[in-house]
């Protein structure tokens, strides 16, 4: 439940204005046009990398996932997602999270809370006053004594009270007693009565190793070893509320997240304690640690706001006995769905705003690692997952995971091989093994009869057996695919849905998603960097979100686009990217050039695919109708006259070096110009299908189709994983390929 450091959301620069010339071919004119702005760059920080050899020469399994945390009840991140995003109050928020409860007060007078200082186990209970003050100690019999500094030690069953002027001492004995000794800040009053108002005063704990930390109330040294700080519940909620979520989300319109935080962590406490007694101070229950000035930056106003609101449980809930205060449960993120439990799962918009660093994320974990976590199983040959939770990407949270190697198999449920091996969820994906072996699908080789302006064209697809999913397979190939020895891909591909929902095959690692942000319901392209260490996705309104290593270099949300969005492109380098709009607009970021648009002529049917050259020197348009158009330093090979279509135009691919193009047609068929060769098309294996985008192999030599429901089609060279079966939330929209740009 401890928070994660933020990455803050790249800022908005100023943008550079100038004119560039472009050449408008295929439509017969050579005009002068403005160019649109071109943003300032903006840094974002790199991913862990995709499976591979680590520098120390371990092998390591890539793992991708989603979230941090048990993922039960209320997401961190995704609160303040919904408070500085969607504007919702912190009764939206809990009303949301903690379904099957009811938010009340509590009556008075509040209970104390007792919290187990786990740093002081094993130590003596060390406390000293503040600056010129006073501490009472007292223990059974009515003993007490009064001194700046207290150390109680324990032998033979006896504490042993000593008294000293500070942490370090020196120290003399004052009494001794077989029961606990409870140390308040004060001094006595005039009948030797201690101090009994347990929020009243504050003292400090000697923690071994920290130094002073100051707390509210009590500490309390128990004769079994342990230290507690008897306070207030709410100078309790007071400690928890920033040690859990950052207090300068305050600042940054997430003031409600805070404040659903302090309801979170006052139920929570009321709950636990109810039923144990005491509370522990560490993530196992929650983080308290002491009184939060001493710190920085307090929660204060968001606990006064909340102050005694706690969620009472429904009858006929799973959340526990009815009027019951409930046991709030949550988590750093749950990666876009919380996992339910004693409150029903729900979608998690607000855990991908941008700002949340965990919400997707990559791990290498050594092979040695996993071997040492299932001694039993020998060397590693695999991992499957076996079962998932079904709610959200990639099928969901890992319920069942089979540990496969040389000397037998261990199955566990997913959260304890999260545990085992250090991840930051139970939602996650496997990647392939090195040097071991995976989990085969069922593959299928069909191939077509020759075109006529085609050698014999191959397509491949593969299935899976049921319920397994593609991300675990990632390295699988298909059996004898064209291009690979032994059949192993040397890439993969992307696909996202209209909803922003990113699946993953192949090499492509997962690095986040759009699901649940402002660009869900819009999403309408896909781009990836040259490394396939992060991509980007770009919403119909002009927005951009950039995952994993793709820097953001801006957007044209703010532009009032006459047109929506219609396709995205990054540039060589992954350095920049070009944005395009269905009336021709073209808008360059970062490094990449701007040489014209349609914009400003009336060209018939709306553009409907984007290309840039190899060479970033020019890109072509091309229309719904076939029409294409070449700008920059790029050359004209033809198009696709209207009256040879019998569907429209989805999209525009370039040849490997540059000197030809594919067009990609609604219904698949594919029209090859210039130098590029034609490999199959839909059609030609009376496949009936709406496609909606299309992307070329790393080498130029085959090409990917997808269609709207989430079929992807190879041809040529384009080898499918073991698994082409996305999981979509909607329809698809964009397929990009994994080092395609390379």
């Amino acid at each position: 439940m401890t928070p994660r450091h933020r990455t803050p959301r790249p800022p908005r620069r100023p943008w550079p204005t100038g004119l560039l010339t472009a050449v408008l071919v295929g439509a017969g004119l050579t005009v002068a046009l403005a160019q649109p702005p071109v943003p300032i760059a903006v840094a974002k920080g790199h991913p862990e990398g995709a499976s591979r050899r680590t520098q120390s020469g371990v092998a390591s399994i890539a793992i991708t996932g989603l979230g941090y945390g048990h993922g039960r009840g209320m997401g961190q991140w995704g609160a303040f997602g919904y408070a500085s995003e969607y504007g919702w109050s912190y009764q939206q928020v809990l009303a949301h999270y903690y379904g099957g409860t009811t938010l009340g007060v509590l009556s008075l007078p509040e209970p104390d809370i007792t919290v187990h200082l786990t740093e002081l186990d094993g130590h003596n209970t060390i406390s000293v006053a503040p600056a010129g003050g006073a501490l009472v100690a007292s223990w059974g019999g009515g003993d007490t004594w009064t001194a700046p500094a207290f150390e109680v030690t324990r032998a033979g069953g006896v504490e042993v009270v000593y008294e000293s002027q500070g942490c370090a001492g020196p120290w003399r004995q004052v009494g001794a007693s077989t029961g606990a000794v409870t140390i308040a800040s004060g001094a006595p009053g005039p009948d030797g009565e201690v101090p009994t108002a347990v929020g009243s005063s504050q003292l400090a704990a000697c923690i071994p190793g920290v130094g002073e930390r100051a707390y509210q109330g009590y500490l309390v040294a128990q004769p079994d070893g342990e230290t507690q700080n008897l306070v207030g519940l709410e100078d309790y909620v007071d400690g928890v509320v920033p040690a859990e979520s950052p207090a300068s989300w305050a600042g940054e319109g997430g003031e409600a997240a805070l404040e659903a935080q302090a309801v979170a962590a006052r139920s929570y406490a009321v709950a636990y304690v109810a039923t144990s007694g005491q509370i522990c101070d560490t993530t196992a229950c929650q983080v308290y640690l002491g009184v939060p000035d001493q710190y920085g930056p307090t929660a204060d106003s968001a606990v006064s706001a909340t102050q005694a609101e706690v969620l009472y449980c429904d009858a006929a809930s799973s959340c526990g006995p009815a009027g019951s205060v409930a046991l709030t449960e949550y988590s750093a993120s749950t990666g876009g769905y919380s996992a339910g439990g004693a409150f029903p799962p729900v979608p998690d918009l607000g855990d991908s705003v941008p700002a949340n660093p965990v919400h997707g994320w990559t791990a290498l974990v050594p092979v040695s690692q996993v071997e040492a976590a299932f001694p039993g199983i020998g060397a590693l040959l695999s991992v499957q997952v076996l079962q998932r939770n079904g709610l959200g990407p990639m099928g969901g949270r890992a319920e069942l995971v089979a540990v496969n190697g040389s000397e037998g198999s261990e199955t566990v449920p997913g959260t304890q091989f999260a545990a085992a091996i250090g991840l930051r969820s139970n939602w996650f994906a496997v990647g392939a093994v090195p040097g071991g072996t995976t989990l085969p699908g069922n593959t299928t080789t069909t191939t077509a009869p020759p075109g006529p302006t085609t050698s014999t064209s191959t397509v491949t697809s593969t299935s899976l057996p049921s319920g397994a999913s593609g991300s675990e397979l990632r390295g699988v190939g298909a059996a004898g695919g064209p291009g690979r020895a032994g059949g192993e891909p040397d890439e993969g591909y992307w696909v996202v849905d209209k909803q922003g929902v990113v699946s993953t095959f192949g090499d492509a690692g997962f690095f986040g998603t759009a699901a649940g942000t402002k660009l869900q319901g819009r999403v309408v392209a896909m781009a990836a960097t040259p490394d396939g260490g992060g991509y980007w996705l770009a919403g119909s309104n002009g927005g951009v979100l950039a995952f994993g290593d793709a820097r953001w270099y801006g957007s044209a949300s703010d532009l009032r686009l006459r047109a929506p969005l219609v396709a995205m492109a990054a540039t060589r380098d992954g350095r920049g990217y070009w944005l395009v709009t269905s009336d021709g607009g073209v808008f360059a970021y970062g490094d990449a050039g701007y040489y014209g648009s349609l914009a400003s002529f009336h060209i018939g049917a709306s553009v409907s695919g984007f290309a840039p050259a190899p060479g970033d020197n020019g890109y072509w348009l091309v229309t719904r109708d076939g029409g294409v158009f070449a700008f920059g330093d790029t050359g004209f090979y033809g198009s696709a006259a209207p009256s040879q279509l019998s569907q429209p135009i989805s999209g525009i691919l370039p040849s490997n070096d540059g000197r030809g193009y594919f067009l990609v047609a609604r219904d698949g068929g594919v029209f090859a110009y210039g130098d590029a060769i034609f490999k199959g098309s839909l059609p030609e294996i009376r496949v009936r299908a709406h496609v909606v985008g299309a992307a070329t192999t790393s080498n130029g030599s085959g090409y990917y189709v997808l269609s709207r429901a989430g079929d992807v089609y190879g041809f040529g060279d384009a080898v499918l994983p073991g698994v082409t079966d996305p999981d979509l939330s909607s329809v698809a929209v964009a397929i990009v390929c994994y080092r395609s740009q390379i």
